[in-house]
């Protein structure tokens, strides 16, 4: 977990108090991760998720890597999941191949100090008063692929208006971080 938190801390200390841009928090992510080489962390790997919410607007935006993922859910509805999973199953997926179970497992993105590799950013429009949910596989796995069974941790954040931030993990991988109150946005970092 030293590589995880080695990360958050890096890309955190460099986040500014306002309104942070996407593009932005890519280069910081970036820079992040570069220093992860300089702490000697060479074979680790993470993969993540992120959401950043400005209080006055509709817009979200969805930072992923690896196989966490992004959902929301509306006030009594189901969860919609937003982002896909960097997973060997759904790249074969696009190409037409017929995915085994244990390719959900492969992961095709990660987080790594030998090379950054650039979130998937999915811009979420029109969000009505809800939650959000940012999972690891080992939670998303559970409700959807219920014949894995993986060793895979299952963690997941909810974030939504009037609902105090729930966390549920198995092991210490989330970091919450709520901007000044007075500023318009929040941003939510899970790692696996």
């Amino acid at each position: 977990m030293l590589f995880n938190a080695t990360w958050i801390h890096q890309l955190v200390t460099r986040l500014e108090s306002d309104m942070p841009l996407t593009d932005s928090i890519v280069d910081l992510m970036r820079e992040a991760q570069q220093r992860l080489r300089h702490e000697g962390f060479l074979h680790e790997k993470a993969c993540y998720a992120a959401l950043l919410l400005p209080h006055d607007s509709a817009t979200a935006f969805a930072l992923v890597c690896g196989d966490c993922c992004v959902g929301y859910c509306p006030q009594g509805g189901q969860t919609e999941w937003l982002t896909r999973s960097h997973t060997l199953a759904n790249a074969c997926g696009e190409l037409g191949i017929e995915a085994t179970a244990s390719w959900h497992q492969i992961v095709t993105r990660t987080l790594n100090a030998k090379r950054f590799e650039r979130p998937e950013v999915t811009e979420c429009n029109g969000i009505d008063p809800g939650v959000w949910i940012l999972a690891t596989d080992g939670f998303r796995a559970g409700q959807t692929l219920p014949d894995i069974h993986s060793q895979d941790d299952c963690s997941c954040l909810r974030v939504g208006a009037g609902l105090p931030t729930l966390s549920e993990s198995d092991c210490d991988n989330m970091l919450v971080r709520t901007m000044d109150p007075a500023v318009p946005a929040r941003f939510a970092e899970g790692l696996a």
